[in-house]
């Protein structure tokens, strides 16, 4: 992400509410941003919205509590837990786990925000296939790893008794879609490939939106898929270039993977589309 690039907090919140957020997540997303907003101008991070509001929905579910209703102490106690041997906050870990199985969708249910959320920031890479001794063997970091220590910094000077006067701040609705009539191409640094329906194969003339942390992929006979190459806030910032108010895109939709940065611009990001024909032979 460029450095220089405003990180709005309700937007970021509106990233993580779909139109259709069951009612204890909207709350722990909701709570999430009133407990990150006094520190947000100075240290935006966009993953500790996410991150927070992980935390709030499992102290919650595993208290039998709302999310308003946890603790700051409860929140730190969590934040400040022993890390595991590969550094990664496996107590915190073990909570989401616990209350995303105890509420029906684990994670890997992508009806889910909540789950999906918690796929996205419990995530590690497979380990390289390379000896121990040269960084082998051990599975990559996740994101909620790296969001913690960052969140710590951010409500570090809060205290109890501020939490019920925090003003709230209202998410920014994230919502979007266009008709493509050329097909949706998936860009990496190295290639670019179509996207297709997984039912009927069709590649060309689908409907592409987003709601919040979804995307979906409809294709000219009405299946609908949430690929996982189909990441929400890239398929979002490729919209918002290339169809403002929705209008049909003419042509091929170029959307960024969701393992490269979401503001890249695809057409510089992928050195087959950067390079003019021939140049490359």
């Amino acid at each position: 992400m460029n450095p220089r690039t405003e990180v709005s907090l309700p937007l970021e919140l509106g990233r993580l509410l779909p139109s259709t957020s069951p009612t204890r997540w909207r709350e722990a997303v909701l709570r999430a941003g009133q407990l990150l907003a006094p520190g947000w101008a100075v240290a935006p991070v966009p993953a500790t919205p996410g991150a927070l509001a992980l935390v709030l929905y499992a102290v919650s579910a595993d208290t039998a509590t709302t999310p308003e209703q946890v603790t700051l102490a409860e929140v730190t106690a969590l934040l400040d837990a022993a890390p595991d041997l590969d550094q990664e906050p496996a107590t915190t870990r073990l909570l989401i786990h616990h209350a995303l199985e105890s509420g029906g969708h684990p994670i890997g249910d992508r009806t889910h925000p909540a789950s999906r959320t918690a796929a996205r920031l419990l995530h590690r890479d497979e380990p390289l296939d390379i000896p121990l001794a040269l960084g082998g063997g051990v599975a990559g970091p996740s994101a909620l790893r790296y969001a913690l220590p960052r969140l710590r910094a951010l409500l570090a000077g809060l205290t109890e008794e501020q939490l019920s006067g925090l003003p709230s701040v209202e998410p920014i609705p994230v919502e979007a879609s266009a008709h493509v009539t050329g097909a949706v191409k998936i860009v990496t640094s190295d290639s670019w490939l179509p996207l297709g329906c997984p039912v009927c194969r069709r590649a060309e003339g689908a409907t592409v939106a987003v709601d919040g942390d979804l995307a979906t992929f409809t294709c000219r006979k009405r299946h609908t898929t949430t690929d996982h190459q189909l990441g929400a806030r890239h398929v979002h910032t490729a919209l918002t270039r290339t169809s403002p108010g929705g209008k049909p895109v003419r042509g091929d939709l170029y959307v960024v993977h969701p393992d490269q940065p979401a503001d890249a611009d695809p057409r510089q990001l992928c050195v087959w589309l950067r390079a003019p024909v021939g140049a490359l032979y």
